[in-house]
């Protein structure tokens, strides 16, 4: 055997081992309400070994699938274990993506906005952002007047925003 060969042979187990994690967490918050087999809103242990098999896990890689869904350890997946939570990915993209996208788009668009323009890249950076987050109060405010190219831009910029 070379050795590139047995270098990626682990590695292609540990993606079918992620890959078949995540096709049963899916399995399990997606089709709960199927997979509960007796209808007593709860996913025992069972239900989910009858589940996993069918994707083609072992009862040992279902049970440990099985106890990191498992946050009461009750033995069972109900509620808030067999749902998908929204709110931490809606914190997240409002809390950290958007004011990024909004910091790194102002900062490129200002920046050429500034050489166009002939300021300081500082001014161009105020200018995008007070467009796009649409500030009632100024943070730049040119002394004269925008060149037509600007404006453009600035159009652009607002109804992209």
């Amino acid at each position: 055997m070379m050795s590139g060969e047995s270098a990626t042979r682990p590695e292609k187990n540990w993606n079918s081992i992620v890959r078949k994690k995540r096709l049963f967490e899916e399995a399990i918050r997606n089709h709960a309400d199927l997979l509960d087999t007796d209808q007593d809103g709860k996913l025992s242990i069972d239900e989910a070994i009858a589940a996993g098999k069918l994707l083609g896990l072992t009862d040992e890689e279902i049970k440990t699938h099985f106890a990191a869904l498992d946050y009461d350890q009750d033995g069972n997946l109900a509620g808030a274990e067999t749902k998908r939570s929204w709110t931490g990915s809606f914190l997240l993209f409002n809390i950290l993506v958007v004011p990024i996208l909004i910091i790194v788009t102002s900062f490129i668009l200002g920046a050429i906005l500034a050489a166009v323009e002939g300021w300081t890249w500082i001014d161009g950076f105020y200018f995008i952002a007070q467009d796009v987050t649409c500030l009632a109060n100024p943070l730049f405010a040119p002394d004269e007047k925008l060149a037509t190219a600007t404006e453009l831009v600035q159009i652009i910029v607002s109804v992209i925003a």
